[in-house]
């Protein structure tokens, strides 16, 4: 017993919390009014129902005293309370059913006497109309959907509150090379400017991303042109296919493919620059028992300063030069000329990609221009490897798997470390040595032998 009221069972609770509820006309949504009317009620509700719930033995302790507390205030405790509470949590301590609903503040509630009845629960005048509810305001914000590169795209600076009607833009979008924008999608609706171009925001901000349509080439091996996109199988012609997992295919396709496209950005140039856009591609011939230097070679006890790599990517990105850095370096002069593919082979494996059969690109705009990647550049491949793998795979090229590879990077950790490692990427994601920046040291052993055999691909850029 509590206060002189019933113990009531379990059906008899479970009848007057279905009949409370039903009282509160609890809807999923609730506009203006009718959450104002909803939530007067439950306040005028509140006292009697407290004092069901406080009878339930296992709610008690916390339950009794809210009872207790608002009995001795005249029953305005609840009212407080209850105003700063959301109305999910209301209706889960009531019901412990969780439920969905916009309740976003407590307005001024008028009183059987028709006058209005603040928070407080203190009469504040004689206004029969509840005071206004501030409303949240939800944005519009434009997405190009391009990975790695920035267009211009429409801004909407505009406020909108839930229900209002969006007038989406299509003025103001940059063309892109190779694609014709075929208009904006929220993920579910796509609108164009002949067709669908409203629609009514909800209670959440929207991000509408650009579609585009890849202008397709005739009288191609494959079915674009450049410029290339990531996921692209360029083959020998200049044309391009996406890869897809239900890609499939001809021989020819497959004599004519060179590469997969794994880079597209701005973020692997060196110094300063942040505004050219390279796009690289992986040879789909791999070597392997090849080495960075022999112990002959005049690099190998040296610190190659100007193709260096720190901590936190800091230093050579772009590697298409590094071999003439190399050469160019105090103290080395055997990097070029004679006899130099066998003291820096990983290095010339690359260089003269070209020369082996199936790679396809001899006597091709491809045949040269191909370089030992960076371990930066590397490492990029690396971020995708599962799908350069399956797009070699589809053309009969090499996989990564979980194999080391050189690059043409030195690497510096800084003082009390070893200087001058050569750097050596692991494709085994379970590698600690993996990271998204850096991912490697001097080798795959714990020593400096830049003349230790591992693997080594052929990067260039389309």
């Amino acid at each position: 017993m509590l206060g002189g009221r019933p113990h009531w069972g379990a059906s008899e609770r479970k009848n007057m919390i279905l009949e409370d509820m039903n009282n509160f006309e609890i809807e999923k949504t609730c506009i203006y009014k009718e959450r104002i009317n909803l939530f007067a009620k439950l306040l005028d509700t509140s006292s009697s129902l407290i004092s069901k719930l406080a009878s339930h033995r296992d709610n008690s302790a916390i339950l009794k005293n809210l009872y207790n507390l608002n009995s001795h205030n005249g029953g305005n405790f609840m009212k407080n309370f209850l105003c700063r509470l959301s109305l999910a949590r209301i209706v889960a301590l009531i019901s412990c059913v969780a439920l969905v609903f916009c309740f976003t503040g407590c307005p001024d509630i008028a009183d059987a006497g028709g006058n209005s009845v603040g928070n407080s629960g203190e009469n504040s005048g004689t206004n029969n109309e509840p005071s206004p509810v501030s409303e949240q305001t939800f944005t519009v914000t434009y997405a190009d959907g391009v990975d790695g590169l920035d267009f211009a795209v429409p801004s909407d600076s505009a406020s909108y509150h839930a229900g209002d009607t969006v007038t989406v833009k299509f003025a103001g979008v940059e063309n892109r090379a190779a694609y014709t924008f075929a208009g904006w999608s929220d993920g579910t609706t796509t609108y164009t400017s002949g067709g669908t171009s409203t629609f009514t925001i909800g209670a959440a901000n929207v991000v509408l991303t650009a579609v585009w349509t890849r202008s397709s080439v005739n009288g191609k091996i494959g079915e674009y042109g450049s410029p290339y996109a990531v996921g692209d199988i360029v083959f020998n012609d200049g044309s391009a296919t996406s890869y897809s997992e239900n890609l499939t295919l001809s021989q020819e396709q497959k004599n004519a493919a060179i590469a997969v496209i794994y880079y597209v950005g701005t973020e692997l140039n060196n110094g300063n620059d942040t505004t050219t856009v390279r796009t690289l591609g992986v040879g789909l011939v791999h070597s392997d028992d090849i080495c960075w230097c022999s112990e002959d070679a005049d690099a190998y006890n040296l610190t190659i300063t100007t193709i260096v790599v720190y901590p936190m990517a800091k230093g050579d990105r772009n590697g298409s030069d590094n071999l003439e850095q190399i050469a160019e370096f105090d103290g080395v002069n055997d990097a070029t000329g004679d006899g130099a593919a066998e003291k820096y082979p990983a290095f010339y494996f690359a260089k003269n990609y070209k020369n082996l059969s199936n790679a396809h690109v001899n006597g091709t705009a491809f045949a040269e221009n191909w370089f030992l990647p960076s371990v930066l550049e590397l490492c990029r491949v690396r971020k995708v490897k599962e799908m350069v793998d399956a797009a070699s795979l589809k053309c009969g090229g090499s996989q990564f798997d979980d194999n080391c590879y050189w690059a043409a990077s030195h690497i510096s950790y800084g003082v009390g470390f070893s200087e001058g490692w050569a750097a050596c990427v692991s494709f085994d994601k379970s590698d600690d040595y993996g990271t998204d920046y850096y991912c490697t040291k001097g080798s795959c052993d714990d020593e400096k032998d830049m003349f230790v055999y591992q693997y080594a691909c052929a990067v260039r850029e389309f």
